[in-house]
């Protein structure tokens, strides 16, 4: 039987999730030997291209009822009104504007483009396949750059190849050109983090944990069944998958991942015992009798810098002062939020409302929820790869308080990806 090719739609989608791993350390490297700014600008912005025209082709090329995407439609309608009124009745640059309504808009965006794909069980082969092998790939060279920095440095490697203290790309998606990342060696302070994390080749902890989780739960799903359902055929493969990408996740000393991962696994555990209350009570107590044991018998300075160092404190700093901001409306896009906003909240909830009010807030949320509910659902359908999107997507929504990730392109423009395409039952499509 012959094998449909992909769609430009779908080749489109596998460049994206290649490219935004790659450009990092692609920008640094030719800017390191070229020192041409044009260069490193014009490749960065390629994948806001390959998304503006994949977002343009799949709104005229709709193959599936409109009326499933109408919550969609109405928010990028909706941002796109107040984007406009931002650039006519405030001084914001119109960067800044464009690049706040890019994040507020990348949710609605790739769920309208994952209504462009086409040959969804051939996707996600690719995706188990090749895309979380090579997800995989990179997770054991950063843990071999992580044992050889320990080892014997490799700092020089960075700085000198890569050229990564004359360019980097931060996580808010901008260029800069001095210095070094602040916490590529943990230089944001405190017990925790006084440390080499682990990078891979993106050169960013935060953009690495993130790229990590998905593979990480779906390895875990796989290890689950192996061992529940008594087969052993790929077992001993996925519990060597599993545990290197978690030994990653680990070594990244990012605690929205490694807390998140936990959170995940105890999603996957109770969705797959629904029908058992049991099973899940008997966990349940468990997990909290190991919690307990720990928090008595461990050392409270540690678990107090594990939570609260770095950024912890200044989130929340900011997170409570940005409280004071809020309004029913909105201040403007552009106005609050990393990407460019002119105060930044460290929560993708209040970076939303601050700028668009509680009206598009609710709509945010409840594309994020819509999502999140028909990845459960085609998780009787298909199984473990749907069921791995939809649990980190638990985790990404309750990391959202207290992070600005889901408006951070580079970092959780995968995931999108691969909840914007876990979207439609084949039932929905029309003829």
């Amino acid at each position: 039987m012959k094998t449909e090719r992909f769609n430009n739609t779908e080749k489109a989608i596998c460049f994206l999730l290649y490219w935004i791993a790659f450009q990092d350390i692609i920008l640094g490297i030719l800017y390191h030997f070229s020192h041409v700014s044009a260069i490193a600008s014009a490749l960065l912005y390629l994948k806001d291209v390959v998304l503006l025209v994949l977002f343009i082709g799949c709104l005229f090329h709709i193959r599936i009822k409109r009326k499933l995407l109408l919550v969609e439609y109405i928010y990028v309608f909706y941002i796109f009104v107040l984007a406009i009124v931002s650039v006519v009745r405030t001084d914001l640059s119109l960067s800044s504007i464009a690049a706040s309504a890019r994040g507020l808009v990348l949710c609605p965006a790739f769920m309208i483009i994952g209504s462009g794909i086409v040959h969804r069980e051939r996707m996600k082969d690719f995706i188990i396949r090749k895309y979380f092998g090579f997800i995989l790939a990179l997770a054991l060279i950063g843990i071999v750059e992580w044992i050889l920095d320990a080892l014997v440095g490799t700092k020089g490697f960075w700085t000198n190849v890569v050229g990564i203290g004359d360019l980097y790309v931060d996580i808010k998606h901008s260029i800069v050109y001095k210095g070094f990342p602040t916490n590529f060696y943990g230089y944001a302070n405190g017990m925790f983090f006084a440390r080499k994390r682990l990078v891979s080749i993106w050169g960013n902890p935060l953009t690495a944990g993130y790229s990590f989780l998905i593979p990480a739960i779906y390895y875990f799903c796989e290890l689950y069944d192996g061992w529940h359902l008594r087969n052993n055929k790929n077992t001993q493969r996925k519990f060597v998958g599993t545990i290197i990408i978690l030994s990653a996740i680990i070594l990244t000393y990012t605690r929205a991942i490694i807390l998140g991962f936990m959170i995940g696994v105890i999603v996957v555990y109770i969705f797959k015992n629904r029908k058992r209350i049991s099973n899940i009570a008997f966990a349940a107590l468990v997990v909290s009798f190991l919690i307990l044991l720990y928090l008595l018998f461990s050392d409270f300075g540690k678990i107090r810098s594990f939570l609260m160092d770095g950024s912890t404190e200044a989130h929340l700093r900011a997170l409570i002062r940005s409280s004071e901001w809020m309004s029913f409306f909105g201040s403007g896009v552009g106005m609050f939020g990393a990407n460019g906003g002119r105060f930044v909240t460290e929560s993708v909830y209040f970076a939303v409302w601050g700028q668009v009010g509680l009206i598009g807030l609710g709509l945010f949320v409840i594309i994020c929820l819509k999502a999140i509910k028909a990845s459960f659902v085609q998780a009787k359908h298909y199984g473990n790869f749907a069921l791995a999107i939809g649990a980190s997507w638990v985790v990404y929504l309750i990391t959202a308080f207290l992070s600005e990730q889901l408006t951070a392109y580079t970092t959780i423009a995968p995931a999108f990806i691969l909840l914007g395409m876990n979207q439609y039952p084949d039932a929905k499509y029309e003829a």
